[in-house]
């Protein structure tokens, strides 16, 4: 059962042609890259990192704003990461995966915010999507808010510590505290706490709203001795602090025959906050652990905490990524000393269409595929109807903010009511693009939109920009998919 959020998804693989010849094709590419963003229940990116004063009327800067996201790697390769485009602003990122694992991506910031208020942006890679909340300022507000923090009885008030916090091991973005504020006047905010066993937390942003409102430090460092550690936070004459339990490791035993998986396994379905496995643990010395398998089969699970008393327990593992093959896959697992596996049985994939796209670029050069199911959702009361390429190179995102997906015109230049984005990759480098504020102006018409036969189909045309600068004209577009 599908429950990601579907807003955009703006995919890429090698585009392999000859110069020679007036229609391409697009080929199969082992050079993409495959894996999932990370999240927790909500659909929230986690970890996650937005960095820079977002003001309203204030362009972006690539390296002063942008939002850094885990992804988890399946398969090592390139990679095209983005969001959808909300307020005038979207980010993005390009590269290479050199490595499978947990690795980092920092999306770039590009546009200008138009309105102040906080917008959650949607972030895609291969099949999967997060949600990360940009907060903006009006304009000239970029000045220090004024706030003070809330307290509780000898603590920062109603504080959340996330992570686990173990004896010479390095912290990493999910070790964060959230504490709560109190805001007098609207602005930005810079907190660093001083270093305690090894530890610090530090956090920057803005705070749009007065009232009660809450920020999340992020921390770093290496906990040098077991034992309660209070961490002191100051901002202005206010002051608060907390506790942090720092653990040795712990030793267990684990005990695979136990596992109890939750959640769907399915061919080309990204596992989501559903996918979790129940695991049987037989602590000799309690402690803290940090468990991530490798990734098999384009799954992985992971997780991490504290095992306070000595005895059998149960950790539950969180899932992640996108199975690539049907079929039982072995998840070998490590921890405490000690290691087994599980099995996952993969179940086959939803039927995928083959109905081709089209369309002619510059007058002369014409581009073809097939498609993917098309991905379909709202969230927010934003409507979204994605269509992308079997093999990754072309997206084109249709969305409406002002109700569902019907049949009409989506703009290229509107960033409200209904809009198109598109995104095209050609050869390993050069990414078309022609969305809202980037001096493109490519709008599509939805001429069939059936719920009951499950086909969408319709034209698109306009210009777009290489990753040069240089105008595009693509003409002649057509698409046709099949409805989830």
């Amino acid at each position: 059962m599908k429950t990601q959020f579907f807003l955009l998804s703006m995919l890429f693989s090698v585009l392999i042609f000859s110069s020679c010849q007036k229609e391409f094709s697009l080929e199969t590419t082992a050079n993409r890259s495959t894996g999932s963003l990370q999240s927790n229940i909500t659909g929230e990116c986690l970890p996650k990192t937005v960095q820079g004063i977002y003001e309203a009327g204030t362009v972006l800067s690539a390296t002063a704003h942008y939002i850094e996201v885990q992804v988890n790697v399946a398969k090592a390769g390139t990679y095209f990461v983005n969001t959808d485009t909300i307020n005038g602003m979207f980010f993005q990122a390009t590269g290479s995966f050199a490595a499978t694992g947990l690795n980092t991506v920092r999306l770039t910031g590009n546009g200008t915010p138009l309105s102040a208020g906080i917008n959650n942006f949607t972030i895609t890679y291969d099949s999967t999507v997060c949600k990360v909340p940009v907060s903006i300022l009006p304009p000239g507000a970029a000045g220090p808010a004024t706030f003070t923090l809330s307290t509780g009885p000898n603590t920062c008030l109603d504080y959340v510590l996330s992570g686990a916090y173990i004896n010479d091991v390095q912290l990493t973005v999910a070790n964060t505290v959230v504490i709560k504020v109190n805001v007098t006047a609207i602005g930005t905010y810079s907190i660093t706490t001083p270093v305690s066993n090894g530890i610090t937390f530090s956090g920057t942003g803005s705070l749009t709203a007065s009232g009660n409102q809450t920020i999340t430090l992020t921390a770093a460092g290496k906990p040098a001795v077991t034992g309660s550690t209070n961490i002191a936070v100051t901002s202005g004459t206010s002051s608060c602090s907390f506790p942090v339990e720092v653990t040795g490791p712990a030793v267990f035993i684990i005990d695979c025959a136990s596992a109890l998986l939750d959640g769907t396994y399915e061919k080309g379905l990204a596992l989501d906050a559903t996918n979790t496995v129940d695991i049987d643990v037989n602590v000799t010395t309690p402690g803290g652990y940090a468990i991530t398998t490798t990734a098999v089969n384009g799954i992985t699970f992971s997780g991490a905490g504290n095992l306070a008393t000595a005895g059998p327990q149960t950790i539950t593992l969180s899932g992640s990524g996108n199975p690539i093959a049907e079929g039982t896959t072995t998840i070998n697992i490590s921890g405490g000393g000690s290691s087994c596996s599980f099995d996952v049985i993969v179940d086959p994939g939803t039927a995928v269409g083959t109905i081709d796209w089209k369309f002619t670029a510059n007058g002369t050069t014409v581009y073809q595929g097939s498609a993917d199911e098309a991905i379909l959702n709202t969230t927010f009361g934003i409507s979204t109807l994605s269509i992308t390429d079997a093999d990754g190179a072309l997206s084109l995102t249709l969305t409406n903010s002002a109700g569902g997906i019907s049949t009409g015109i989506y703009s290229g230049t509107a960033t409200t009511g209904k809009v198109a984005i598109f995104t095209f990759l050609v050869g390993s480098t050069d990414l078309w693009q022609g969305a809202p504020t980037t001096g493109s102006n490519l709008s599509a018409n939805l001429t069939v939109y059936n719920t009951t036969t499950k086909i969408a189909e319709g034209t698109f045309s306009g210009t777009v920009k290489n990753a040069a600068g240089t105008i595009i004209n693509i003409t002649a577009g057509t698409f046709k998919v099949k409805l989830p």
